[in-house]
């Protein structure tokens, strides 16, 4: 989760050095691509989500991909409770789409699935699906270190997202953007653990064909 603060009053968030960054390993991995060779930008409607379906599953096939990233989750969401932006006391008040789409030379490389909700004196962005969807986590195409991008997706978020806080909540431990927003100094306010059953016991499979 990153730290909310006033928009007047924060700094943005560090990018991403023009060198090598560190992974969690202790290794340097050189950066596949710089943040000044990605252009973003927003998805604020349902028609233009449909419009990046192509893109958007060719990113679906990674590892730390969930169902509640892929394009036919968001879609369903958008379509029963994504809302158009109103006025209300003088602010627009909203739960709409605010993805944000990364490009390098035309491809898609990185995808954040986003809303923006505004309360009468407060915006803020997390994860569309919350509070239904199990994990959060964005997308990233398999040619880019997903660690810089996601540092370069950051700092765009907290440059040009016109919201006083960035909520990113249930993020994996094994996500490329956990080292993100450690590496961009976010706050995190709270750890848990999601519970399992194996159904293994010394080794033997808890189902068979006998």
């Amino acid at each position: 989760m990153v730290k909310p603060t006033s928009r007047n009053e924060a700094d943005p968030i560090p990018a991403p050095a023009r060198g090598s960054v560190r992974s969690s390993a202790g290794e340097e991995t050189p950066p596949a691509i710089l943040r000044d060779e990605i252009a973003f930008s927003w998805v604020r409607e349902v028609a233009e989500l449909e419009a990046l379906e192509t893109s958007w599953r060719s990113l679906e096939h990674r590892d730390t991909t969930t169902v509640f990233q892929t394009f036919e989750w968001v879609r369903h969401w958008c379509r029963h409770y994504v809302e158009q932006p109103r006025k209300r006391f003088g602010r627009t008040r909203q739960n709409c789409l605010a993805i944000v789409v990364g490009r390098m030379a035309g491809k898609v490389v990185t995808i954040w699935p986003l809303t923006q909700k505004c309360g009468v004196r407060t915006a803020r962005l997390e994860w569309l699906g919350v509070p239904v969807s199990q994990y959060g986590d964005a997308l990233f195409a398999d040619e880019v270190d997903p660690v810089n991008v996601a540092c370069a997706t950051l700092e765009f978020l907290s440059r040009h997202s016109k919201s006083d806080a960035l909520v990113l909540t249930k993020v994996r431990e094994c996500s490329p953007l956990t080292e993100a927003l450690v590496a961009s100094n976010a706050t995190c306010t709270g750890t848990d653990t999601a519970p399992f059953l194996s159904l293994q016991e010394d080794g033997i499979p808890a189902h068979s064909d006998d």
